[in-house]
């Protein structure tokens, strides 16, 4: 039997081992092998005693927390190192349909161009994520799309060194942002599956009503808080995000921790921290 062109990554951080386990259930039965990536986890001799359950899987430990951009770095060289032209990348806390990795790889020789093929992202809390983007004529269920996030990407190994890799100084939030404003500029496509849905955790995502408009508050803790401001004037520094949706994007926030939010004071004081430190910022030349 030829050897699969497809390898499996998921990004670990102290997971919630039930939840990872809906995730390895489903995936592990769809992959040859499964490499995850643990940043320094504190609970790693019970994730490895875990892993140990499953057939396939491979277990690689980071000393300390790289961050979820270096991890996918980490991940997508080892699988290139293996043979791989396909990576599907996940979170420790995604949960799989049975038939993902088929769905996905039965699109990416529809067109040259194709950088990232993805389903449709249902978000606990939230519902069905709209995505923005154009049909695929003659493809039913099929569209390309401006942005996805990095779970349940199947990601084409020489576009992603074509766009530079995952930019490493986000460490974490906007990193799927970063790199699908890159696959675009460079003229590559990302392309979603609407007929195949992953269920998927944004923070602790609350449903709330500001007027006319839904909003949906994510609840991410006070440190991510603090990249999600830091990254954002970083990515407007790099030119991947123009002022008015950084504007947009930072008031938002503000207005989402102000109103809805619990641990609003620390929350805030490490929002002004993030932008600070997103100000002082140097992009790499």
């Amino acid at each position: 039997m030829a050897e699969k062109k497809t390898g499996v990554v998921i990004i670990l951080y102290n997971p919630e081992l039930k939840r990872l386990k809906q995730n390895l259930d489903s995936i592990a039965k769809q992959a040859e092998e499964v490499v995850c990536i643990d940043n320094g986890s504190e609970n790693i001799d019970r994730v490895e005693q875990f892993l140990g359950e499953y057939a396939g899987v491979v277990c690689i430990r980071n000393k300390k927390n790289r961050g979820i951009a270096a991890a996918l770095n980490q991940g997508m060289a080892h699988c290139q190192k293996n043979g791989k032209q396909w990576v599907l990348t996940l979170d420790q806390d995604s949960v799989c349909p049975v038939n993902l990795l088929e769905s996905l790889e039965r699109h990416v020789n529809l067109d040259k161009r194709i950088a990232v093929v993805c389903p449709g992202i249902y978000n606990e809390g939230q519902g069905m994520v709209q995505s923005r983007g154009v049909p695929c004529k003659g493809r039913e269920g099929l569209k390309s799309i401006e942005y996805t996030i990095t779970s349940g990407c199947l990601m084409s190994i020489e576009k992603w060194e074509a766009v530079g890799k995952f930019d490493e100084r986000l460490f974490i939030d906007l990193v799927d942002t970063d790199i699908c404003k890159r696959i675009r500029r460079l003229g590559f496509l990302i392309i979603e599956d609407s007929g195949v849905v992953m269920r998927h955790q944004v923070g602790s995502t609350k449903t709330r009503h500001i007027l006319w408009r839904t909003v949906y508050a994510k609840n991410h803790s006070p440190f991510r808080k603090y990249y999600m401001m830091r990254n954002g004037i970083y990515l407007y520094k790099k030119k991947e995000m123009p002022a008015v949706v950084l504007i947009k994007y930072i008031v938002r926030e503000y207005l989402l921790v102000i109103l809805y939010e619990k641990n609003k004071i620390k929350k805030l004081r490490r929002m002004n921290r993030g932008i600070w430190d997103g100000i002082k910022m140097q992009t790499e030349k």
